[in-house]
Order: structure tokens, then sequence, then C-alpha cells
């Protein structure tokens, strides 16, 4: 049976295009994000991919490590002066305790069938204090409780391969800002911040609405406090 890792290696792979990202655009929730982070912070991209929004977060003095399951889009992040590796998110992370100030996972947590070795290891590389910035798709965004509502609730996949959209990224987690934060907090951890990047219907985005209502926004965007070890 492949794993998480052999399956994001191939999925993401920047020479394929598999997935119809092309690197170059950045996610409005990178530019709240790089807000919360700091200045002058050691920083871990857990699923770095090319180096694009971590060159991002090296603004203010950071510095800035990243892993990801692609081969080919950690070369690319190196060559952007990123400290980057090869890592399966399902492991031990090659890092000692309390090493980085900062973990941001932007869009990975959804990917991970193992997501309590991933919780975990993040906690263990963290600072007591240390932030872990989590963003991931919102399952009950406003768009969907529409369509689920009419009985159209199709943005799900059904396996690596297919998906009634244009294809598969390899979404196998479903979070809601509940179970996030409650799967969050036990493991050691406190939500400090959360809010969306902009609601999504059909003829426009709000980033207004997505403030005064973020649960009704596209993605969940999440701080969280290392203050404790995670429970056993």
């Amino acid at each position: 049976m492949s794993s998480t890792f052999d399956k994001s290696s191939k999925i993401y792979d920047i020479r394929k295009n598999t997935t119809g990202y092309d690197g170059g655009y950045l996610e409005p929730r990178i530019f709240i994000v790089s807000k919360w982070v700091g200045k002058n912070k050691k920083i871990l991209d857990v699923g770095c991919y090319d180096g694009l929004y971590s060159s991002y977060l090296m603004q203010g003095g950071n510095e800035v490590y990243g892993v990801d399951a692609s081969f080919n889009a950690v070369e690319l992040a190196k060559k952007k002066g990123i400290k980057a590796k090869v890592a399966d998110l399902e492991k031990k992370f090659e890092y000692p305790d309390g090493f980085f100030d900062v973990i941001h996972a932007g869009e990975v947590i959804e990917h991970l069938y193992d997501t309590d070795i991933f919780i975990k290891e993040c906690n263990r590389v963290l600072k007591i204090g240390g932030l872990l910035v989590i963003t991931t798709p919102n399952t009950v965004s406003l768009p969907r409780r529409i369509l689920y509502l009419l009985g159209n609730g199709k943005y799900f996949e059904a396996s690596n391969t297919f998906s009634t959209e244009e294809r598969s990224v390899g979404h196998i987690r479903f979070f809601t800002k509940m179970l996030l934060k409650k799967f969050v907090e036990y493991n050691g951890f406190i939500l400090k911040k959360f809010t969306s990047d902009y609601v999504n219907l059909i003829f426009f985005r709000s980033r207004l609405l997505a403030k005064v209502k973020p649960t009704f926004g596209r993605s969940l965007i999440m701080v969280f406090e290392k203050h404790d070890k995670p429970k056993l």
C-alpha cells in the first residue's frame, strides 16, 4: 500500500503539473499569515512546494526552512534561498526539540492520513510559546452549505484520481473550525486567532464578509500557541 508521502510526491510533481498549480500565484491567505508570524523568527514551512510562499515569509529577517514531498519542487525552493528538504510528514521531523519559533502548515493537514504524528511533531519542534499557523479548506463554507442544502454537495474527492471537479488534489481529511480547534488544542496548543480569506459566491468574492463571519469563508486560517506537550 502506498503512503500519503508517495501519493503527494506524485500528485504535486511540478514537471507533470498534475494539479494545475503553476507556482506563480499567491493566495490571499499568505498575506494574512505573514502579518501574524512576526519578524526575525525561525520558521518551518511545512509543504513548502517550490518556495513561493516560503519566500514571502522570509520578509522581516525571518529564517525559513521548508519540507515537502515533491523532490523537484524542493530543488526549486532551494534556489530561492529556502533551507528545504524532502520529508515525510507522517514520520518524525529531522529537527531537534524546540527548534522553531513558528510553523506554517498551509493547505497541508487535509492531505495527511496520520494527522496524530504530524501534530505531535509540530508540537515537539516548536518552542514553548511558539506559533503553529494552519490553513485548510473550510468544509462548511457558505457556498458549500448552500450546495449541500440543495442536495448538490459535490466538493469532495472519491479517490486520489477521481473528483467531480477538474482534478483530484489529494484531500483525505475535511475540517470545520470547531473540529480543527478541538484537535489541535487536544495536542498542547491554544487557539489565538481565527479568520478566513474570502467568501466566494458565484459572482463575487468578499473579504469583508469573511472578516465578519469567518466560518462562512473559503479557508480556515488559524494561529495556535504551544503551551504544553500533547496528551498521550
